[in-house]
């Protein structure tokens, strides 16, 4: 009898605080105010480079093919996470 079950890689990452960048306009301001000394210096750069790290492991994980599903937590908005 032929096994057909099929394999998937599932991987969940803690994302660590990722912030859109300080001057983030779509940022509702009570939350700005609560996460104001995290966002300190946070620019755009930092984000990009931050991204570029993550992106670099996380495509390494299932001997390089990257993960078929990826779940993630500590990701500020939609902007980050569509990022």
């Amino acid at each position: 009898m032929e096994n057909n079950m099929s394999r998937h890689f599932i991987a969940f990452w803690n994302l660590e605080n990722l912030f859109a960048p300080q001057d983030f306009g779509d940022r509702p301001k009570w939350l700005a105010n609560q996460i104001s000394a995290d966002l300190k210096g946070w620019t755009t750069e930092l984000l990009d480079l931050k991204m570029a790290q993550l992106a670099s492991i996380i495509s390494q994980m299932n001997n390089g093919r990257g993960p078929g599903v990826l779940g993630v937590c500590e990701v500020e908005n939609k902007f980050v996470l569509d990022a």
